[in-house]
């Protein structure tokens, strides 16, 4: 049994397409484009990222995608808390891609910013990169990925999870490459089983019904969806403000 949480539509960065030049150096990257990993980040929103997500990079988002995650056991979805050494399977599902490449990338860190528990790739899409907490997937209309996180040891407080994932087109080698690819990004408080709760400020409204499927759609999930609805302000992350000046007499 599995409890579903849907993601509503997500943040679309606005502004102009010199805003993201900063990001854009192939230099600073240490994976191809449809890689991800861009110097040794994987720009999920979390502190590790410096709260950086993929629309730092990938402007100008049409907005239409949106995230579908599947937890089994559904506790972890159902209440908003873990229990120490517990394997949790998690399913990403990214809907309303249209591109030809999409990618997809989570963590689950501690209020230190620090990884807790394991995060296991759970078959050949879902790859974990070498000296990072994060699991990461591509592929050519790949929609979809799996990945078990086996929670910490008890003791270890609230934790995070941080997914991001982006609906591209492959990167064609155009120097627009990066413009109009879609993003949806998202994040899950979730704290210690018999705790007070996290103490964190959330990024999310929770709700406990209001998704609902299509007929036809798959019957291994459970009729009790959480609704995450992410709500970002457009951002222009490299571009300052200009001071006002005085207007002319």
């Amino acid at each position: 049994m599995r409890a579903l949480i849907c993601v509503a539509m997500l943040a679309v960065v606005t502004g102009v397409p010199g805003a993201a030049r900063a990001f854009r150096d192939q230099s600073l990257f240490g994976e191809e484009g449809v890689r991800g990993g861009g110097g040794g980040s994987f720009y999920t929103g979390s502190p590790g990222s410096r709260g950086y997500d993929c629309s730092i990079c990938h402007v100008e988002a049409p907005g239409r995608a949106r995230l579908r995650v599947a937890v089994d056991p559904p506790a972890l979805a159902q209440t908003g808390s873990w229990e120490a050494g517990t394997s949790y399977r998690i399913t990403v599902r990214l809907e309303g891609a249209t591109g030809v490449q999409s990618a997809f990338a989570a963590e689950i860190v501690g209020t230190d910013g620090a990884p807790r528990g394991e995060l296991e790739p759970f078959d050949a899409t879902v790859s974990r990169p070498a000296g990072t907490g994060a699991v990461f997937g591509n592929g050519s209309s790949q929609a979809a990925w799996t990945f078990d996180w086996i929670a910490p040891p008890a003791g270890s407080g609230s934790v995070t999870l941080y997914l991001a994932a982006v609906d591209g087109d492959g990167a064609a080698g155009s120097g627009s490459d990066l413009y109009r690819d879609d993003v949806a990004v998202a994040s899950l408080a979730l704290s210690e089983a018999g705790s007070s709760g996290p103490n964190v400020r959330p990024t999310a409204t929770f709700e406990a019904s209001g998704c609902r499927t299509a007929g036809g759609s798959g019957a291994s999930f459970a009729p009790v969806w959480l609704l995450v609805a992410l709500l970002l302000p457009a951002i222009s992350c490299s571009r300052s403000r200009r001071p006002l000046r005085p207007a002319r007499r």
